[in-house]
C-alpha cells in the first residue's frame, strides 16, 4: 500500500510493506550500528510503525494496561527495535519463543508508547475503537 501526506512543508510518502522495511534496515546498518542519532525522530518512528503495521499488534494486558506487541524471527530487528526504545525512552521488553521445532522467535513488547506512533494504522484503529468509543459512551 502507498500513500502520502503532508507535515508542514514536508510530503511524507508511506509505503507499507515489509521488504521496505528490511531493504532501509540493510541500506541503514552502518548507522543503526553506529548511531541512532544520524536519523531524525521522524524516520526512527516511522520504521516502527511500518512493523508495527507488518508484524505488530496492540495487546490490552490484564486490563492494566496496553503495549505494542513486535514480533520477528530476525535478531537485527529486535536489537534494532530495543535500541529505537531506549533511544526513544520507551518502557519495553522482550523475550524468546526457543521452541525445538523453529527457529527463534522474538516478542517485543513496547508498554508507553501508544501516542508516539500513532500514525500507525493499527494504533490509529486502537486509538478509534477503544479510547475514542469509551470516551462517547
Amino acid at each position: 500500500m502507498v500513500g502520502y501526506y503532508v507535515r508542514g512543508s514536508v510530503t511524507i510518502l508511506s509505503i507499507r510493506k515489509k521488504d521496505l522495511v528490511l531493504t532501509v534496515s540493510r541500506l541503514a546498518e552502518k548507522i543503526l550500528n553506529g548511531n541512532l542519532s544520524d536519523l531524525s525522530r521522524d524516520c526512527i518512528i516511522g520504521v516502527v510503525e511500518e512493523l508495527i503495521d507488518s508484524d505488530g499488534n496492540i495487546e490490552k494486558r490484564r486490563r492494566e494496561y496496553i503495549c505494542i506487541a513486535i514480533s520477528s524471527t530476525n535478531e537485527r530487528v529486535r536489537d534494532f527495535l530495543l535500541k529505537i526504545c531506549i533511544v526513544l525512552g520507551l518502557k519495553r521488553g522482550c523475550y524468546v519463543d526457543l521452541r525445538p521445532s523453529r527457529s527463534p522467535r522474538y516478542r517485543i513488547h513496547i508498554f508507553n508508547g501508544l501516542e508516539i506512533f500513532s500514525r500507525s494504522c493499527k494504533v490509529r484503529r486502537f486509538l478509534r475503537d477503544n479510547v475514542l468509543g469509551a470516551q462517547s459512551s
